[in-house]
């Protein structure tokens, strides 16, 4: 069984384990089947709920069956990108950590060509309110401006290919970190929830947090967002503070030839296998329960 937490910050106090939920578990504990987990902040909510029976997994995403036991780049990334792709805010209400992001890789790579892709694109849908919409569409109309080449990449799988040509992607998109490591290619994720930090972590990748610093605060953005309906105004420091972030991070992984993406692609070759040992053991009970 594979398990995955969600939250908007790492706390795992912020979790509750209800009726129907536990019924579940106990019910997979008693098959024998364990837990998988796609990270380690997944493997502490079970371990906060009483469930001892874990194993690190991986994520899905990030396995590609050509490259899992390889540990090295697909290429040699350039000492600097020429193609920088970067990943669109999974909360739109984010857009303006992107617009900084995009000035801020314009003033340190300014002969690099940076295409800017909307995983969800830009039209109102059954999963996109009119609001996001319209906040997707300021965004898109406001990179065009500054010649940036923007991507709509919903509704297929085509739109990843796009990952496939880059020298590095930095961006917010949990997803399309984990893809571009899954092909052994630089990636920088920008985290904006407890998915992006449960995956760094387990990776071994160092944080650029983004959430709400405080559950406190998680709470105010919560009531703005709702009853102003646009993205919060931010702060001088706020913006200082992620623009230092993310250039440190930019900076290290120059200056040391990407180091962290390898350090992923071992724990990636690693976790692999704790999968396949997990799948065995998955089998083997549904095979003495057929028996």
């Amino acid at each position: 069984m594979g398990m995955g937490a969600y939250s908007r910050n790492p706390h795992v106090e912020t979790y509750r384990c209800d009726d129907t939920s536990r019924q579940l578990l106990d019910r997979l504990l008693s098959n024998g089947f364990g837990f998988g987990c796609r990270d380690l902040f997944s493997e502490r909510v079970l371990h906060s709920w009483g469930y001892a029976d874990t194993v690190l997994t991986g994520c899905p995403a990030w396995y590609d069956l050509q490259f899992v036991e390889s540990t090295d780049f697909v290429t040699p990334p350039p000492s600097t990108p020429q193609h920088i792709v970067v990943s669109d805010p999974a909360d739109i209400y984010n857009k303006e950590y992107a617009r900084h992001l995009i000035v801020l890789l314009r003033n340190m790579f300014p002969q690099a060509r940076i295409s800017f892709v909307f995983h969800a694109g830009w039209e109102a849908d059954e999963f996109t309110n009119d609001l996001k919409a319209r906040l997707c569409c300021e965004l898109r109309d406001w990179l065009r401006d500054q010649g940036i080449q923007t991507q709509n990449a919903a509704y297929s799988t085509e739109g990843f290919s796009i990952y496939d040509t880059c020298d590095v992607h930095i961006g917010f998109r949990v997803h399309a970190h984990l893809y571009a490591l899954s092909q052994r290619r630089p990636s920088i994720l920008i985290e904006e929830d407890g998915r992006g930090f449960g995956a760094n972590e387990a990776l071994g990748i160092p944080h650029v947090p983004i959430w709400p610093e405080t559950l406190f605060h998680d709470y105010v953005q919560k009531v703005l967002k709702r009853f102003c309906g646009r993205p919060p105004v931010l702060s001088t420091h706020q913006i200082e503070s992620f623009l230092g972030a993310i250039q440190t991070r930019i900076a290290e992984e120059l200056d040391s030839g990407y180091a962290s993406a390898q350090r992923a692609f071992e724990a990636m070759a690693a976790t692999y296998l704790s999968m396949r040992e997990h799948i065995g053991r998955l089998e083997a009970c549904s095979g003495a329960r057929a028996s």
